[in-house]
């Protein structure tokens, strides 16, 4: 099981990077799989704050918690 303070959004949309970022500014460390993902995708990555993770199994190894948004 993975650390409590760590959140993991699987796939950062619209919806998702707005997750990330609140996770972000509760204090919790965001993590989010950049692998094949767009540039728009990236980019809104980016503007919320999670930290990138190499892989699916790099979220589901550190977060309590993983989401696909």
């Amino acid at each position: 099981m993975g650390n409590a303070g760590d959140a993991g959004i699987v796939h950062p949309g619209a919806l998702g990077a707005r997750v990330g970022a609140q996770a972000v500014a509760a204090g919790a460390r965001a993590w989010w799989v950049q692998e094949g993902r767009s540039a728009d995708t990236r980019r809104r990555a980016a503007e919320a704050g999670p930290r990138t993770a190499t892989d699916l199994a790099e979220p589901a190894e550190r977060c309590a918690t993983v989401l696909s948004a």
